[in-house]
C-alpha cells in the first residue's frame, strides 16, 4: 500500500477524524489485517 496515493490519503484524514474510542475498537482490527 503506496501512503502518499490518493485512495490512501483519503483514508487516513477519515481514520484522523474518528472519534477516539471508534479508532481505538477498530484499530486493531485494521492492524492485524495490515500484517
Amino acid at each position: 500500500m503506496n501512503p502518499h496515493s490518493e485512495k490512501c490519503q483519503r483514508r487516513i484524514a477519515l481514520w484522523k477524524r474518528l472519534p477516539l474510542p471508534v479508532a481505538n475498537l477498530v484499530g486493531p482490527l485494521i492492524a492485524r489485517g495490515l500484517g
